[in-house]
């Protein structure tokens, strides 16, 4: 999943969110499988510049992005 540093990924072992420039290798977040949340390890972080993100808006405030479950929102 290509996200910036300041994107709010759910945070499997944290109920909330944080950004996702805090996460490092071996945390987890959350995925959904079968409709169901279960724990997804970080495995690889890479620096990519890139211009052109994408920010869809829901109504609920979250997305699944690549089974990711993510925020909106972000500063």
């Amino acid at each position: 999943m290509l996200v910036s540093a300041n994107h709010l990924i759910f945070d499997f072992d944290w109920d909330g969110a944080r950004f996702a420039g805090k996460f490092r290798i071996g945390d987890r977040v959350q995925l959904i499988e079968n409709n169901q949340v279960v724990p997804g390890e970080i495995i690889r972080i890479q620096l990519i510049k890139q211009k052109g993100f994408y920010a869809p808006l829901t109504p609920s405030g979250t997305i699944v992005i690549n089974g990711v479950l993510a925020s909106n929102y972000a500063t």
